[in-house]
């Protein structure tokens, strides 16, 4: 029995990454978004992994059933997770998250609509959860 010969592997991806190469990779590049009512540009940043499944969770599980409130708790919550300056850096943490609340629904739900588009996921159950 002979043994199959592995595949032929490009030279730049031949060493394998370190601890520290992975973590200062810069797999998060920033998308600007123009937000007009607000007149200006935000940054959106990729969700981290984490936060992505408490999205898919919302968005599979429980946002049929989820409340008026719990809705918009949960596009903030994301929003503020994904809003960021040129930096990078969080432009809501913590209790400013709440602000959102307080802003123009429909230009919080286009910028969540985007942010969900970024990972692939479409906005059909939210465009659900605003016309139900």
């Amino acid at each position: 029995m002979s043994k199959a010969k592995r595949p032929q592997r490009s030279a730049k991806l031949e060493k394998g990454l370190t601890f520290d190469q992975i973590r200062e990779a810069d797999d998060c590049p920033l998308e600007p978004f123009s937000v007009p009512e607000w007149d200006g540009l935000i940054y959106l940043q990729p969700m981290s992994c984490e936060r992505m499944v408490s999205t898919a969770n919302f968005i599979n599980k429980k946002q049929k059933d989820a409340s008026n409130e719990e809705y918009v708790q949960f596009l903030c919550e994301m929003c503020g997770e994904c809003i960021v300056d040129e930096a990078g850096a969080k432009v809501f943490n913590g209790k400013e998250i709440e602000f959102l609340a307080g802003k123009n629904f429909g230009v919080v739900q286009r910028i969540g609509a985007r942010i969900l588009a970024m990972h692939g996921l479409t906005g059909e159950g939210m465009e659900e959860k605003k016309s139900g």
